[in-house]
C-alpha cells in the first residue's frame, strides 16, 4: 500500500520566481517547513487569485489575473520517470493512492488531464480533506478510509518535514527529493523496504 506524490517541481520557487518575473509582483518567502504557499488555498477556502491578492493587499487586473491562472495552471507536469515505477508497482498488484497538498482549480485540472489516472480511489487532496497532509486530521482520515493500520502504509514523500511527520504517526515511509536524486536511489530504497520482500524493478 503505497501513498505518493508524482509532480515535478517546486510549488513554491517556480510559481513565485515566474509571477516576479512576468508580473513584478513579490510574494512572500515562505519557511523550509512550509509546504504551501497558503493553507487556505490548499485546503479549499479560497483560490490562486484570493491568495494573491491577500499577499499584495489589492486586487489584480483582468490581464493579471490570466497570467497568474495560466501560470497556477501549467508551471507543474508529472515526473514521467515516477510514473513509470507507478505503472510497475500497479503491475505488481499493489494499491497506490495520492496524498497532496493541492488546491481545487489545479486538482480539477490534472484529473481531467489523467495526472492521477495510475492511482485508485479515494484520492487524498487537502482540498477535499479540509486538511494539510500533515494534520492530525489528515492522518486519520487516510487510516479509517482505507481501513488499515498506519504502519501497513508506506507514505514516499519528497519533503522530509513532512517524512517525520508520518514516521512520528507509524506510517512506513520512504523519503525522496526528485531534485537533488536521481530515480535510481528511490528504486534502491523501494527494495530496502519491507513492502518489497521480492526486490524491485523496472524489468
Amino acid at each position: 500500500m503505497s501513498i505518493l506524490h508524482i509532480i515535478r517541481g517546486d510549488y513554491n520557487k517556480d510559481f513565485k520566481d515566474l509571477i516576479k518575473r512576468r508580473l513584478n509582483i513579490s510574494l512572500p518567502t515562505l519557511s523550509q517547513n512550509e509546504a504551501v504557499l497558503n493553507k487556505d488555498l490548499n485546503c479549499g477556502k479560497i483560490d490562486i487569485i484570493g491568495f494573491v491578492e491577500g499577499s499584495i493587499k489589492r486586487k489584480v487586473t483582468n490581464k493579471e489575473e490570466k497570467i497568474i491562472r495560466y501560470i497556477w495552471n501549467n508551471v507543474w507536469h508529472p515526473h514521467n520517470e515516477i510514473k513509470k515505477i507507478l505503472i510497475r508497482l500497479n503491475e505488481l498488484g499493489y494499491d497506490l493512492h495520492p496524498c497532496s497538498n493541492l488546491d481545487k482549480e489545479n486538482g480539477v485540472i490534472y484529473k481531467n488531464r489523467g495526472y492521477f489516472n495510475v492511482f485508485k480511489k479515494p484520492y487524498f487532496l487537502s482540498y477535499d480533506i479540509k486538511h494539510l497532509k500533515t494534520d492530525p486530521e489528515f492522518f486519520e482520515y487516510i487510516k479509517e478510509t482505507l481501513k488499515c493500520k498506519a504502519d501497513k502504509i508506506l507514505f514516499i514523500d519528497n519533503s522530509e518535514h513532512n517524512i517525520k511527520s508520518y514516521c512520528k504517526k507509524g506510517f512506513k515511509t520512504i523519503h525522496f527529493n526528485n531534485k537533488t536524486e536521481k530515480i535510481e536511489e528511490l528504486i534502491k530504497k523501494l527494495n530496502a523496504s519491507a513492502f518489497f520482500e521480492k526486490g524491485f524493478s523496472l524489468d
